[in-house]
């Protein structure tokens, strides 16, 4: 997360939207691994997310948009050079990444 603020006040937006979405999918790796879940993918990993993490009342379902949208501008940043990511939405991705990381990790603390 530190990397994607650094690149974000650098104005590297498609490396800030890269960096913030991976702080997010890391984070959610490690809440489905506490749940003995170990999925294979990036779209795997969203998916069980939302089974187990959403569905399973653990975590409000805005932190499930937040996931499918950093990884939707993600993969905008990484493969669509013709397109650039917009700072204020960066800058939106980065709030939400933020309460989505304070919430795992609180999560994680006090079940596991």
């Amino acid at each position: 997360m530190r990397d994607a603020k650094y690149l974000l006040d650098k104005g590297a937006l498609r490396s800030a939207s890269s960096r913030v979405y991976y702080s997010m999918f890391h984070a959610a790796r490690a809440i489905l691994e506490s749940l003995g879940e170990s999925p294979k993918t990036h779209k795997g990993t969203i998916s069980l997310f939302g089974e187990k993490v959403i569905k399973g009342n653990l975590m409000d379902k805005v932190f499930g948009r937040y996931l499918s949208q950093g990884y939707r501008e993600r993969q905008s940043a990484d493969y669509d050079g013709m397109i650039l990511p917009e700072e204020d939405e960066v800058t939106r991705i980065v709030g939400n990444a933020e309460k989505f990381l304070g919430d795992i990790e609180k999560i994680i603390k006090e079940k596991f």
